[in-house]
C-alpha cells in the first residue's frame, strides 16, 4: 500500500508474485483537504481504501510507504491529536525559524543531511510554540497505527530523516540542538529500526482481525527500489514533485551540496523538492485553465523543442518550498509575451533544463553514469523522452508493466524480509 502525494495505491500478493488484476487507486487526502487538516481525514481514507481490498480477499500483512515530510502531534497527557500538517503547510513563523536556524546552527543541514525546505516538519514544529506540553510526534504510518492499533514504537529511517532533525550517519536524533531551537516544546520521538531488523510497525484491526503493518518508508526510496535503482546509476524521479538521486556505499568524499538519505541501508545523494506535476498543475488551475493543457504537452513534438529560441524569463520554482524558489516567477509566467503555444514548449523545455544541469552536478563527483527514468505521466511525454535521450548517454525508463514502482519496490522489501528470517 503506497499513500503517495496523489493517489493511494495497493496491489495483492500471494506467494511472492504481485495480482496486477487487483491493483487499486483512489484519491490522496493531500490533494482533496489540502496544507494542514484534521487526523480523522486520514483514518477515514485509509479504512475506505483497504476495507474494499480486504473484502475481496482478507489479507493479513500491510507493507506500507507514504508521503513524508509530514507530523501529526499527540498530546501524551491530554490523549489529543493534532491536525495533520503536510509537507505542504508553510507560515510566516515557519519561515522565520528556517532564518533563525541557518544563522545560528549553520552546521544543522550538514548533520541531518536535509536542506531546510520551507514545509519541513522541523521547520513546522514552530506551529506549537506556546504550549508545554510533552508532544509525541508522529509521522503518517504511526498515526495510522496509534488511531487504529497499537504501535512497536519504532519507524524506518527514511521517514526519521524527512523530519529534519535526525542525523542518519549517527543514528541519532538531533535533540541537543532541537532544544536549542525550540527550548519551550518538549519532544518524544521514536526509536528507529536497524538496517536488519524486522521492521513490524505494529497491528491494526481490519473486521475484527489483526493485521500486521510493515515499513512505514518514504515513498521515495521505495520507488527507486522499484525502479531497480543500484550504484552504477542516478534516478530522475517525476511525480507531484522530483527528485534527482544517486545510491553511495561510501560518502566520505561526498560534498555538502547534496542531501543525504537513507536507502536500505547505504545512503542517496539527492536534489529534492524539483518543480514537476504539482506546478504545472497549479499553472494550469491558476492561469491556463485548460481542460486539454495535459493533452498539448504531451503533443509537443521534440522538433518545437529543439528549433524553440525563444526568450524564456521564468522556471518552474513557483512554491516556497520548490528546489529554487523565486517569487518573481509567477508574476513572470503570467506577464509573458509568449503566445499560449509557445508558452507550453517554454514549461517542457524549463522542466527538462533542470535535469539536465543536476546530472552535471552528479557526474562531476565521478565519471558519467547510467540514467534511470521513473514517475508518473510527465516521463511520457515524447518531448521530455526525446531530450533526455538527447542529453544523457545511457537512458533507461524500467518496465513495470502497469504497476507503480513504489508497489514493485515494496513486494521486493517484504521479500527480503520473509528470506531474511
Amino acid at each position: 500500500l503506497d499513500i503517495g502525494a496523489t493517489s493511494i495505491k495497493s496491489v495483492f500478493q500471494r506467494d511472492n508474485t504481485l495480482i496486477k488484476d487487483s491493483i487499486m487507486r483512489t484519491d490522496s487526502f493531500s490533494t482533496k483537504y489540502g496544507n494542514k487538516f484534521s487526523s480523522d481525514v486520514i483514518i477515514g481514507d485509509f479504512l475506505s481504501h483497504v476495507a474494499e481490498q480486504y473484502r475481496i480477499c482478507p489479507f493479513s500483512e500491510i507493507w506500507l510507504c507514504t508521503e513524508m515530510h509530514n507530523f501529526t502531534i499527540l498530546d501524551e497527557r491530554k490523549g489529543v491529536f493534532s491536525e495533520f500538517y503536510s509537507w505542504r503547510h508553510i507560515s510566516n513563523r515557519t519561515l522565520e525559524i528556517r532564518e533563525k536556524i541557518n544563522q545560528e546552527y549553520p552546521d544543522f543541514t550538514d548533520s541531518t543531511g536535509q536542506s531546510l525546505h520551507a514545509g519541513m516538519p522541523v521547520l513546522n514544529f514552530s506551529e506549537l510554540i506556546g504550549s508545554k506540553n510533552p508532544y509525541r510526534i508522529l509521522t503518517l504510518p504511526e498515526l495510522i497505527i496509534c488511531k487504529l492499533g497499537a504501535l512497536s514504537g519504532k519507524i524506518d529511517s527514511s521517514m526519521a530523516a524527512s523530519y529534519g532533525c535526525y542525523s542518519p550517519l549517527k543514528e541519532e536524533w538531533e535533540i541537543e540542538i532541537l532544544d536549542k531551537i525550540y527550548p519551550d516544546l518538549k519532544f518524544d520521538f521514536p526509536s528507529v529500526f536497524k538496517s536488519m531488523e524486522e521492521p513490524l510497525l505494529g497491528v491494526i484491526k481490519l473486521d475484527g482481525k489483526d493485521v500486521q503493518v510493515f515499513g512505514g518508508y518514504g515513498d521515495m526510496q521505495t520507488a527507486l527500489l522499484g525502479s531497480s535503482l543500484d550504484d552504477k546509476s542516478i534516478s530522475i524521479n517525476l511525480g507531484t514533485g522530483s527528485q534527482v538521486a544517486k545510491v553511495y556505499k561510501d560518502i566520505t568524499n561526498l560534498n555538502h551540496s547534496f542531501d543525504l538519505k537513507p536507502f536500505f541501508g547505504k545512503f542517496l545523494a539527492a536534489h529534492t523538492h524539483i518543480p514537476a506535476g504539482r506546478s504545472l498543475e497549479h499553472l494550469n488551475k491558476t492561469i491556463f485553465k485548460d481542460k486539454n493543457f495535459w493533452r498539448k504537452l504531451n503533443n509537443i513534438t521534440p522538433q518545437s523543442l529543439e528549433g524553440f529560441n525563444k526568450l524564456i524569463e521564468f522556471d518552474l520554482n513557483i512554491f516556497p518550498n520548490n528546489w529554487r524558489y523565486n517569487k518573481k516567477n509567477l508574476d513572470l509566467i503570467k506577464k509573458s509575451n509568449l503566445t499560449l503555444d509557445d508558452m507550453y514548449v517554454a514549461l517542457v523545455k524549463v522542466f527538462c533544463d533542470q535535469y539536465i544541469e543536476l546530472i552535471t552536478l552528479f557526474t562531476a563527483q565521478g565519471q558519467e553514469e547510467n540514467i534511470i527514468i521513473s514517475g508518473g505521466r510527465l516521463k511520457e511525454i515524447p518531448a521530455v523522452k526525446n531530450i533526455f535521450l538527447k542529453n544523457f548517454k545511457d537512458v533507461k525508463y524500467p518496465e513495470t508493466k502497469g504497476v507503480d514502482e513504489t508497489l514493485l519496490g515494496l513486494n521486493t522489501l517484504s521479500i527480503e524480509h520473509k528470506n531474511v528470517i
